[in-house]
């Protein structure tokens, strides 16, 4: 599959990296060009920064010299965390500490930090739930990916950030 859909099950990531690395046996110097996000989420929540952060560190300690990330279409709503976490890798060769760079990222909500994070959290969640999920899960269109009950569940997260957001000063 390579460096494209997340998140990615253990499997398909020792597989990609096994490839990629079967690149790195005569010495061939890499540029990546991935189509992340364009082939993962389409504009819908979907946070993978951790996943995507963890290939892209992986593919930049190991003979990447260049990269590139194609449709990064402006989600930011929905992939704020992920459209964060890439530029600082690439700006920093992919030696940035992620969790640190999140925090970063977090804090630009002020008094709503902590609920926005819950936010990313769950969908990050949901979205690994989401590829791994049992047998019988359907998941043929955005409807089926995105039931009303879990939008529900994220939405209830985004309104406790509003009211958080309330006691925010002048200068948050």
């Amino acid at each position: 599959s390579g460096f494209i859909t997340y998140p990615k099950p253990p499997a398909d990531r020792a597989l990609d990296r096994g490839n990629y690395m079967g690149w790195s046996a005569p010495g061939v110097k890499k540029f990546i060009r991935l189509n992340l996000p364009h082939y993962t989420g389409n504009g819908h929540p979907y946070n993978v920064a951790r996943d995507v952060a963890d290939d892209f560190q992986f593919v930049m300690n190991h003979g990447t010299y260049m990269c590139d990330y194609d449709s990064m279409n402006g989600y930011w709503a929905a992939w704020g965390p992920t459209f964060y976490v890439l530029p600082r890798l690439m700006w920093e060769g992919g030696s940035a500490d992620v969790d640190q760079v999140l925090d970063e990222w977090y804090s630009a909500f002020g008094p709503a930090e902590r609920q926005i994070r819950a936010y990313y959290d769950f969908w990050e969640k949901y979205m690994i739930w989401v590829k791994a999920a049992p047998e019988g899960f359907e998941r043929k269109d955005v409807d089926d990916t995105y039931p009303p009950e879990i939008i529900a569940s994220a939405r209830k997260l985004l309104d406790k950030a509003t009211e958080a957001a309330k006691s925010a000063n002048a200068d948050e």
